[in-house]
């Protein structure tokens, strides 16, 4: 997955909000810190479980290791997503479903909407979408 300059820019911004100090890295303490400014009250356990997910060695994020930390962070957002939407929990998400997930999360997409979306995502041509599938799809 590679990134646009926007969305660079903004994982720029967010990272200096959590480094504090300003000293290029993310300490532990910026970490607990920052998360607990947008509700996440992570103990000593939690954050040393975050820095692993990265494989910091050092204690402190860097901003590669940041990037890395937040594509984890929204994957396991997009599996997530993915097991909502899959109601019957067979590992694949169908047109039913999806047209489902599209009424009750407010969305209302069209047959014909749906119909491309299910085309766009199915690389395989099965007519349905596995998870690696679905995860491509919010990619593009």
């Amino acid at each position: 997955m590679s990134l646009g300059e926007d969305q660079v820019l903004e994982l720029q911004r967010s990272f200096h909000a959590f480094d504090k100090n300003g000293s290029g890295f993310i300490e532990m303490d910026e970490l607990k810190e920052g998360l607990k400014t947008l509700g996440y009250d992570i103990g000593e356990n939690g954050i040393g479980h975050l820095l692993e997910m990265v494989e910091s060695s050092d204690n402190k994020l860097s901003f590669e290791e940041f990037i890395s930390w937040n594509g984890l962070l929204w994957k396991d957002d997009m599996k997530t997503k993915f097991k909502s939407i899959d109601v019957d929990g067979s590992g694949w998400i169908n047109k039913p479903e999806l047209k489902k997930w599209s009424i009750d999360s407010g969305y209302g997409f069209s047959e014909e909407q749906i119909d491309d979306l299910c085309y766009s995502m199915d690389s395989t041509g099965n007519g349905k979408i596995n998870l690696e599938e679905f995860i491509q799809g919010m990619v593009e």
